[in-house]
């Protein structure tokens, strides 16, 4: 019988903390990317030089894209709230001047 009270450190982690990890995970792994190297010496073989700059780049383009996710989260935009309304900035949507169907105003 499990008898122990659920406490708020069992909850599962949500989206944004699991990819505040791997952020984290990925810078890390570019920080410590000289030290790995000192430690292993250089590629041996082709391989093995492939893979360590398929490693490398991935958590670059990791790192900075969750970057950029989580900068433009906090500024309250994402792409999505950009698309869906393009002339937004316009001051007006003038897509939605004609109504479906019609190609002009004289119709």
């Amino acid at each position: 019988m499990n008898d122990r009270v659920p406490s708020s450190s069992d909850a599962p982690l949500s989206n944004d903390e699991l990819l505040g990890w791997i952020e984290l995970a990925c810078w890390t792994m570019l920080v410590l990317w000289p030290l790995l190297y000192w430690a292993n010496g250089p590629a041996v073989s082709t391989d093995q030089l492939v893979m360590r700059t398929a490693l490398l780049c991935a958590s670059a383009l990791a790192a900075l894209a969750l970057r950029i996710r989580r900068w433009c989260r906090k500024r309250g935009q994402t792409i999505l709230d950009r698309s869906e309304r393009p002339f937004a900035k316009m001051g007006e949507d003038s897509c939605s001047e004609f109504p479906v169907g019609r190609t002009s105003r004289a119709e």
